[in-house]
């Protein structure tokens, strides 16, 4: 009776951290359609449209190591809450400068750089939380459900709504998603206990900077960990070659307006939902490693595909791939890393993790603008299916002999 009413209990904790989540999620969807469209009126020139992306990845290069350090010093949920807040504040100052129709593109770019640099912290406390609402065994089917749901929410619902409420009225996707975090704080404020890291009177405890260097050394010291994150970046470059001008080519190639382009989100979405959603089962059947391989080879198919696309068909196909199997990986990963980590580093490592998988994000997207402006929009997505085969051999290479099962570490 006393397991099952804790196990109650975590499942009910876990539910704030999934709801939080989603909610957060459905409101940056509806605004992953709208910045680029407002931004297209504008401009059409594919690196200042590409810029938006890269400002949505920067912060994890200047800002993800502090991230890290923040969250293994701090109660994680209360970092989750005050960021979320202040997030919600500066979009709904967006929307007041939309509104009365003072945006340029600066304004745009900075906007995105502020949400993501509030990420950097809502996102590793996210994920550092988790293992203390969930036990090892569980990480796979909680981390498959967060995912495929937050995704469902982000570009599956909320990208296809956002168009359509652009089409009413251009404010209205972005105060929806200030709303969002308003309501995200909410959630996380009402979850329970305290989630300070976990330190023994062994464990060293140094400055902000020492801390970051010792979150680095400890990553780049463990071979299956320095690979995933190496692995997603050459990942994250490729596919965000494509993604950053997909607004574009949507424009150009497809000859689809908001509502086309939002839904080709929808499309990515449902593959990542499925890809993530069904993570555990396979993993449960079938050697994580060869999921892996299967899952980026599809990526790698989907943006060649997607380079010889002129209709939405095809097109919406190849996102729908490339999601499929970027849920795979997200979920071998994550669960690798929360199970193969210490708690007192688990936050350093999140972030130094996706110092080096997002902080490629903006190396993607420019690269993507400039392969767009001397190449065409196609040739982009060509270029990032080249990339995710090297990131697929690398990987290979390196995880032949790793133990991959979070419940056997």
């Amino acid at each position: 009776m006393g397991r099952e009413k804790g196990s109650e209990a975590q499942r009910f904790r876990f539910e704030r951290l999934w709801f939080a989540t989603v909610a957060s999620n459905l409101g940056d969807g509806l605004v992953l359609a709208a910045f680029p469209l407002i931004a297209t009126g504008l401009s059409t020139d594919p690196v200042a449209v590409s810029m938006i992306t890269a400002a949505a990845g920067l912060p994890w290069l200047v800002f993800g190591p502090l991230a890290g350090a923040i969250v293994d010093r701090f109660d994680r949920r209360k970092l989750m809450v005050a960021f979320d807040v202040g997030r919600a504040m500066i979009v709904a100052a967006f929307a007041l400068a939309v509104a009365t129709d003072a945006v340029a593109l600066w304004a745009i770019y900075l906007v995105v750089f502020l949400i993501a640099t509030g990420e950097t912290v809502v996102d590793t406390s996210s994920q550092t939380i988790l293992p203390a609402l969930v036990p090892k065994d569980r990480l796979d089917v909680a981390n498959g459900r967060l995912f495929s749901t937050m995704t469902v929410a982000h570009r599956f619902i909320g990208p296809p709504l956002g168009g359509w409420l652009f089409g009413v009225a251009v404010v209205v996707p972005i105060a929806a998603d200030s709303a969002t975090f308003a309501v995200a704080a909410l959630l996380m404020l009402s979850l329970s206990g305290r989630f300070q890291p976990q330190l023994k009177a062994s464990d060293p405890v140094g400055n902000i900077a020492s801390s970051v260097v010792e979150g680095f050394k400890w990553l780049w010291g463990n071979r299956p960990i320095r690979t995933f994150a190496i692995g997603a970046g050459v990942l994250n470059i490729g596919i965000m070659a494509g993604e950053s001008i997909l607004v574009l080519f949507a424009q150009d190639q497809l000859g689809v307006g908001a509502f086309g382009f939002g839904s080709l989100f929808a499309a990515l979405a449902v593959g990542y939902a499925a890809g993530s959603a069904v993570a555990p089962t396979v993993t449960a059947r079938l050697d994580r490693l060869a999921i892996i391989g299967v899952g980026v080879g599809l990526i790698a198919l989907s943006l060649a595909a997607i380079a010889m696309s002129r209709n939405w068909f095809p097109a919406a196909a190849g996102l729908l791939g490339i999601g499929i199997g970027s849920g795979l990986w997200d979920v071998i990963a994550v669960s690798y890393r929360q199970a193969a980590v210490p708690d007192r580093l688990l936050g350093r490592i999140m972030a130094a993790y996706r110092v080096i998988a997002h902080g490629s994000v903006p190396v993607g997207a420019v690269l993507g603008g400039l392969v767009a402006r001397l190449g065409g929009n196609p040739a982009a997505y060509a270029f990032g299916g080249a990339l995710v085969v090297v990131a697929l051999v690398y990987v290979f290479v390196n995880l032949r002999s790793v133990e991959l099962d979070p419940a056997l570490i």
